[in-house]
């Protein structure tokens, strides 16, 4: 294919959302189904997408090569960091939980909330999740069928740096499914017509 600046995409703003695990998921790049809760701001390192396959060589007493690589399975990692402290970023990072109230606001004072994270037994929550991104007219939205948060929730606590809340989602292919995720496009370049 012939160079084209057009067709490099830089995701200029984007949203990630979650939802639990068996909401109705996009076909279209219109408005998600309203179970989506927009995770807000995230760090401006983005959005971090990897697919890494397992492989598996063949080897032969007559090849100083593989004679043949088998993929024994495919992973599919999403990683950001939220900057919003609230009660969907939380549930959405420690997997469940809950925020609860212990005391009412009265008289225009704050009220107390204490979030519980899920216990120790608990199972691991399925999510899907979605990431939207732009390029200009461009749109691209990233679909992750059914996932769970696996990796450690590393929070920094120090003055002159905001608070992160990172958060790692690995794919699992759904029952009866053939793939953990999809991406839908506007953009041109991508049109297998063309």
């Amino acid at each position: 294919m012939p160079q084209n600046k057009e067709e490099v995409v830089v995701a200029l703003d984007g949203n990630v959302s979650v939802a639990p695990y068996g909401t109705t998921l996009p076909a279209a790049l219109t408005s998600l189904n309203a179970a989506f809760e927009d995770l807000g701001y995230q760090s401006s390192d983005g959005v971090s997408f990897s697919v890494t396959p397992s492989v598996e060589s063949v080897e032969a007493w007559q090849s100083s090569t593989p004679i043949r690589r088998i993929v024994t399975a495919r992973d599919l990692a999403l990683s950001f960091s939220a900057l919003q402290w609230n009660v969907n970023s939380f549930a959405a990072a420690y997997g469940g939980g809950a925020w609860d109230q212990i005391t009412a606001p009265a008289g225009g004072t704050p009220g107390l909330y204490r979030y519980d994270p899920p216990a120790d037994e608990d199972d691991l929550i399925d999510y899907s999740v979605v990431v939207d991104f732009v390029d200009g007219v461009k749109n691209y939205r990233l679909v992750v069928k059914q996932a769970n948060v696996t990796e450690a929730v590393d929070t920094n606590l120090a003055r002159g740096s905001a608070a992160l809340i990172p958060m790692t989602f690995a794919a699992i292919t759904p029952d009866g499914d053939d793939a953990s995720w999809y991406l839908l496009s506007n953009d041109p370049a991508v049109d297998p017509g063309a």
